[in-house]
């Protein structure tokens, strides 16, 4: 179970991103939230309680329409 984010930690970059399912293996939408070195992603935007957390260990933030 992911631990709650702490709500004094702002919000450094959300959005909707593509994860891929660990056991079927088929991709999911969901709303991704990084807060310090946390990326919690939610079902949607709605939600309050994280269905998991990542540590982010490296980040890189691109605005949209950039390409690498």
């Amino acid at each position: 179970i992911p631990s709650s984010p702490n709500p004094q930690e702002r919000v450094l970059k959300c959005g909707w991103l593509k994860k891929q399912r660990s056991i079927m293996k088929n991709w999911q939408q969901r709303w991704f939230v990084l807060r310090g070195d946390q990326l919690f992603y939610y079902k949607d935007e709605e939600e309050t309680k994280p269905q998991n957390l990542c540590k982010a260990m490296c980040c890189l933030c691109l605005e949209e329409g950039v390409r690498v």
